[in-house]
């Protein structure tokens, strides 16, 4: 039986907490990636977002979140005209880095107009 590590249950505990509140959306991007060892390309969306006010320790955190997809969902135009909402389905880390830096990813997402 594997051993559950003290990283295993942060990770955990900062999901559960991230998934509690829509996140607010500050940048949409739509990124493509090259496969160094294949060639494949791959497109998807690059979230920016921020943990709005009131959540404890992880208040105004910010983070990107990458979704498959190739069409932006929202235009840079009304991100600067309204503030937006997100919340990702199967939000899960899927990379930390030796400085610290923590990578999410989603399976997808759902964006609303805050308020």
């Amino acid at each position: 039986m594997k051993r559950k590590t003290m990283l295993e249950a942060m990770k955990k505990a900062v999901l559960r907490d991230l998934v509690k509140n829509p996140l607010l959306l500050l940048l949409v991007t739509l990124v493509e990636s090259k496969n160094k060892e294949t060639g494949e390309i791959t497109v998807y969306i690059r979230f920016d977002v921020e943990v709005p006010r009131g959540c404890g320790d992880i208040s105004r955190c910010r983070f990107s979140v990458k979704v498959l997809g190739d069409k932006l969902p929202i235009s840079e135009e009304a991100l600067e005209q309204t503030d937006y909402v997100v919340t990702f389905q199967n939000l899960e880390i899927s990379y930390i880095d030796d400085s610290g830096n923590v990578y999410f990813k989603a399976d997808a997402f759902s964006i609303k107009k805050e308020g």
